[in-house]
């Protein structure tokens, strides 16, 4: 039986910013951390090359924000939880997963 599940997230003011839909057949494609070249690879061996998307990165800062950290020291804390250098190399995959870990510490 192939489960999922949908998150949208949504602007206070009701404007829809992204929906991400899980599935557990996905589950399986848990990239490689720190090889360095921002893609992943999954069970299938295909690479994920989609980037994440600006509205992705506002809302990791918003969470940021939440958590009391602004400016260089979101960043710095955002480059260590994907751990690379620079957000540009982070997929649309790992963005959500992040999203979703944030949004589970702050309940």
């Amino acid at each position: 039986m192939n489960t999922s599940k949908c998150i949208e997230v949504y602007t206070p003011s009701g404007e829809l910013l992204f929906s991400v839909r899980i599935s557990n057949s996905i589950s399986s494609e848990i990239s490689n951390k720190g090889n360095g070249n921002g893609r992943n690879k999954g069970s299938n061996g295909k690479t994920d090359s989609e980037l994440m998307t600006d509205a992705q990165k506002r809302y990791l800062f918003r969470l940021m924000i939440q958590q009391g950290k602004e400016g260089d020291d979101a960043l710095n804390e955002l480059l260590n939880l994907f751990q690379t250098d620079s957000l540009q190399y982070v997929s649309k995959f790992e963005a959500s997963k992040m999203i979703e870990r944030l949004l589970e510490e702050a309940e």
